[in-house]
């Protein structure tokens, strides 16, 4: 109660040197209104990023020493994320609950 479920689309880093991944996203829109919960697609946000600060964003191969870590987002990637949610939530999620 007093909640809502969004889903929320982070690119890989792979992808945004690519063209945008649209039968995966395809798939996410049609899911996500059939079920009648937000999609927040973050693909154009970071894609519009100079390519040097979204090599910040991404934990580099060999950064850290714990299998699985590279390609996860660094603490300016969490960021990034959590400001692009936040406007994304306050622009077209919160106004439809009130």
């Amino acid at each position: 109660q007093g909640s809502r479920l969004v889903l929320l689309y982070i690119p890989l880093k792979g992808e945004l040197s690519e063209t945008a991944p649209t039968e995966w996203t395809r798939f996410l829109q049609e899911q996500s209104r059939e079920l009648g919960v937000p999609l927040i697609d973050l693909f154009d946000t970071f894609r519009g990023l100079p390519f040097p600060e979204v090599e910040h964003l991404y934990i580099p191969p060999g950064e850290i020493h714990f299998p699985g870590a590279a390609g996860h987002l660094t603490a300016e990637g969490n960021r990034q994320v959590a400001a692009a949610l936040y406007a994304a939530l306050a622009r077209d999620v919160l106004p439809a609950t009130r």
